[in-house]
């Protein structure tokens, strides 16, 4: 059988933390039904979106520096956002490729038909200093809103919270266990 490709925004500037061990575990788990492609967000100094309506205009970015991400975005079968969560909100490297995401948004204004009918699926993987507070969820609810314009849904979620409190926290890898097994169910 041949793999699946997944797209993988890391959103940490920690390449040794819990976001990254929490993504590590995940990508193990599905390593044999999936060929991941990573994209760092801090590694990468993405230009912020200038709302200069280039790109509802034109169909494109003016800036190439989305361009890599834009056709890993378009080829992806499965979309894994990891990300640590900063005063309730992405941090602003990968919030910057979010916001970048206008090409999409703009899309639909270029054509009759509004967005797309069939969705691939998105996995979200957050952690959080301390506890969630329904943050996820905001966070999840804003990134699907942007994600929709691209046809990809948030379908798994995933939070490892209190990290600066309890980080050996082991029910986060039996977490990333339950998602990645509902995944391959699928898949296989």
């Amino acid at each position: 059988m041949e793999k699946e490709k997944a797209l993988v925004i890391f959103g940490s500037p920690r390449n040794n933390g819990y976001t990254k061990k929490m993504l590590n575990l995940f990508m193990n788990e599905l390593k044999e039904i999936y060929d991941f492609s990573i994209i760092n967000a801090y590694d990468i100094a993405i230009k912020p979106c200038y709302g200069c309506d280039f790109c509802e205009k034109n169909g494109v970015c003016r800036f190439s520096d989305f361009n890599k991400i834009k056709m890993l975005l378009d080829e992806t079968d499965m979309l894994v956002i990891a990300s640590p969560v900063y005063n309730m909100g992405f941090p602003a490297p990968l919030k910057a490729i979010f916001d970048r995401m206008q090409v999409y948004y703009n899309k639909p204004l270029q054509r009759e038909k509004d967005y797309y009918s069939e969705f691939r699926d998105a996995v979200l993987l957050l952690t959080c200093g301390r506890a969630d507070n329904g943050v996820s969820e905001i966070l999840s609810k804003s990134l699907n809103y942007i994600l929709k314009c691209i046809d990809i849904k948030i379908k798994y979620k995933t939070v490892w919270e209190k990290t600066d409190l309890n980080p050996n926290d082991s029910g986060i890898f039996l977490k990333i266990k339950m998602v990645s097994k509902s995944i391959m169910e699928i898949k296989t």
